[in-house]
């Protein structure tokens, strides 16, 4: 019987270079802010103080004890980097592992295997039988994680500008092509809301209905390329002069978009569909995407192809419509059922060390595998076709927090923050 205990501290030795098997590292933690704009997830956790996240580091480092020692080196180096689509990609391999462990499998990461060039994350092998996993994360490009950072950088020196009576509401029209005199920005915000009545923009805000009103003070910033609008939100009199607000309180873009979750998805799949040719196992893709949608319309789409409405003109002059979907899906193209070598996809909208205990991934299978997965007994949902061509889905038999032995309020009961 395995062992799930709090990991044993060691040091080993990769390409010559001694390091620590831990993840974290063995300092002092004593600063209990919030998370700032810019601050990966990594530098969090290595910082937080208190038992909420100490519960969130102790899981981590165990689940990292128990990966091979063949893919520690390149998940911590994952979960160290200074790219929070990094630390992601880390995780999910930490939780991939994990999940097979615990289901009694035997696990071999990054396993040569004959005829393949490439090498697949885990090869798992059990008593149902032996598959291969590749596990990805969908994310944001290059370009716009440089653009984030450098939003992320001038909302922390927002977030210091000092104000008792104030929140802000910021609206980005654009974000410039390097960072601005961010500090010299904090000062001229400063300044204009010491010359701001909160009582009379609250009284705006009444008769206007919206912060958004013509007689709701704004200030507006360009400078190289950047755009921003700043309008004031009064803090509740009684709430006044309080320390430990922060006074960034809403933020969003400047302009409407149309989020299209399904295109990267299907390209991240697709990608690694074919990766390895035939390899006489099922082959499950574990993908993670922090999704927006509430439903598996993206994953959904994805693999199947876009939902649309077909619609024909019968010969009584009368209208048929019906459900279809197009062929530009993973597993349905224009010639119809197509890469099935890729047994099931397993997919996660939103994964952290903290949300292990409520995440609920899904795993789809293939209806029309050359070799089905059968993965029995994990804490996951089941996607499947059925006979009438709808998609039939199945909840896990066990909850996650009992599959990973967490209590009822893990990570709490206490709060994340102390200002909380």
């Amino acid at each position: 019987m395995r062992s799930y205990g709090p990991p044993k501290r060691k040091r080993r030795q990769h390409d010559g270079v001694v390091a620590s098997e831990t993840v974290f590292d063995d300092v002092e933690r004593d600063d209990p802010t919030h998370g700032r704009f810019a601050e990966t997830t990594f530098e969090i956790l290595n910082r937080a103080p208190g038992p909420y996240w100490g519960r969130v580091r102790d899981l981590a480092e165990e689940w990292f004890a128990r990966l091979c020692a063949e893919g520690q080196a390149h998940v911590r180096s994952r979960l160290r980097a200074r790219d929070d689509r990094q630390f992601r990609a880390g995780f999910w391999e930490l939780y991939c592992h994990e999940s097979l462990l615990r289901l009694g499998y035997e696990i071999a990461c990054e396993p040569d295997l004959p005829g393949v060039a490439r090498r697949p994350d885990f090869r798992a092998e059990g008593r149902s039988g032996s598959f291969v996993m590749e596990a990805t994360v969908v994310g944001e490009s290059d370009q716009q994680a440089a653009s984030d950072r450098r939003e992320a950088e001038v909302l922390d020196v927002i977030d210091r500008v000092q104000t008792d009576c104030f929140f802000l509401s910021l609206i980005t029209h654009s974000i410039g092509p390097a960072a601005p005199p961010a500090a010299l920005l904090r000062r001229q915000l400063t300044r204009w809301l010491e010359h701001i009545d909160p009582d009379e923009v609250m009284q705006a805000i009444e008769t206007e209905g919206h912060t958004f009103g013509p007689t709701v003070p704004a200030y507006v910033w360009k400078d190289a390329g950047w755009h921003v609008t700043f309008r004031p939100i009064p803090i509740k009199p009684e709430a006044r002069g309080k320390p430990g607000l922060r006074p960034i309180g809403m933020r969003g873009p400047g302009e409407a978009y149309i989020l299209d979750e399904t295109t990267p998805l299907r390209g991240a799949i697709k990608d690694k569909a074919g990766a390895y040719g035939s390899l006489g196992m099922p082959y499950i893709i574990a993908a993670q995407m922090d999704s927006f949608s509430p439903d598996d319309f993206p994953v959904a789409n994805a693999l199947f192809g876009h939902e649309q409405v077909t619609m024909r003109i019968t010969p009584d002059g009368g209208i048929e419509h019906a459900s279809t979907r197009a062929p530009d899906g993973v597993w349905f193209g224009p010639a119809g059922i197509q890469n099935r070598r890729l047994s099931a996809v397993l997919f996660s909208p939103y994964l952290r060390p903290w949300t292990v205990a409520t995440t609920v991934p899904t795993l789809w299978h293939h209806p029309l595998a050359e070799l089905p997965a059968k993965v029995d007994g994990a804490p996951w949902r089941i996607a499947r076709v059925d006979g009438s061509g709808r998609i039939g889905y199945e909840n896990p038999l066990n909850s996650a927090r009992q599959f990973f032995g967490l209590s009822q309020d893990w990570p709490g009961p206490e709060s994340a923050w102390p200002s909380d």
